[in-house]
């Protein structure tokens, strides 16, 4: 008889898919006219909203996974598959902050200590 799913393994893929849908959605708002009528004061809050929200799903689809993961292991579940695909989603956009971040705080530490700066 085959072994159910944990659905915390289920629930790490929604949570994570979630955070993306909600990136992708983001990227579908009118920011020129949004920015225009509250002076960006608008536009800042929901950038700032959305990657809260986004990054605090993608978190929990992190959480979620491993907690499946741990479930699968002690033998009673199935779903190693899943468990690790929430993971991967709910990580990758922390990966891609900071691999975006990574060239500018190396610049900045550089400055720091060699009080040189290499775009002078």
């Amino acid at each position: 008889m085959a072994k159910p799913t944990t659905m915390w393994a289920i629930a790490s893929v929604i949570s994570s898919l979630l955070g993306w849908i909600v990136v992708l959605l983001s990227l579908l708002a009118d920011y020129q006219n949004m920015a225009g009528a509250t002076a960006g004061v608008g536009a800042g809050f929901f950038v700032l909203a959305v990657g809260f929200v986004s990054s605090t799903l993608c978190f929990f689809g992190i959480i979620f996974g491993m907690i499946g993961l741990r479930r699968i292991r002690a033998g009673q579940y199935s779903g190693r598959g899943i468990a690790w695909t929430g993971i991967a989603l709910g990580g990758l956009p922390f990966v891609a902050l900071l691999a975006w971040n990574i060239p500018t705080w190396g610049e900045e530490l550089w400055i720091r200590l060699t009080g040189v700066d290499a775009k002078k």
